[in-house]
């Protein structure tokens, strides 16, 4: 339902993106909606920066050049 990916089928455009647009032109917090793309595997937190990347990341994309590598599954990294 959240995938964002570029798979064939995939909404466009990308449901996550405009979830969190969403959510921004209202004044909801955004942070329900990365709660549940986090919980969903739609993104993962950097363990080092704490940036959310999309899935398909296989280093951190955060704004910071930490490149961190995507900890393995079943990890999860706690927002400070």
């Amino acid at each position: 339902m959240l995938d964002d990916s570029n798979a064939e089928g995939a909404p466009r455009p990308p449901l996550l993106d405009a979830l969190l647009s969403a959510a921004d032109a209202v004044r909801i917090q955004k942070e329900p909606i990365l709660a549940a793309a986090l919980a969903a595997g739609l993104l993962w937190r950097c363990p080092a920066c704490q940036w959310d990347n999309p899935a398909a990341a296989t280093c951190c994309e955060g704004p910071r050049p930490c490149r961190t590598r995507q900890p393995a599954a079943g990890v999860e990294a706690k927002r400070e």
